[in-house]
């Protein structure tokens, strides 16, 4: 079973993902959510997940700042980045870093 970490500094947004999808179906569980990229790092480290789903831009640690940190220390968690922003800079350099 996938261990999944959903960060996102809207609790609406973090919701919606939790409902939008059969965790269950798709061999997977909610390991933990966070709401900054501070607390979401710190989750990455004490929970381990196999996949992060992370807002590109959040308060404290941003989600980009989030994948380049986690990405040395935990090479094989996969991140998933999401954003709203209409700007394709943000999404190119999330790819651009593995997500």
């Amino acid at each position: 079973m996938y261990r999944i970490l959903l960060a996102d500094d809207d609790p609406l947004m973090l919701s919606g993902v939790k409902q939008l999808i059969d965790w269950k179906k798709n061999d997977c569980v909610i390991a933990g959510t966070a709401f900054n990229g501070t607390d979401a790092l710190k989750k990455i480290e004490k929970l381990r997940p196999d996949v992060v789903i992370c807002d590109i831009a959040m308060p404290g640690l941003s989600g980009l700042d989030v994948l380049k940190k986690a990405a040395a220390e935990f090479p094989g968690v996969v991140f998933i980045m999401l954003t709203n922003h209409e700007d394709f800079e943000l999404a190119r350099e999330a790819m651009h870093n593995r997500a």
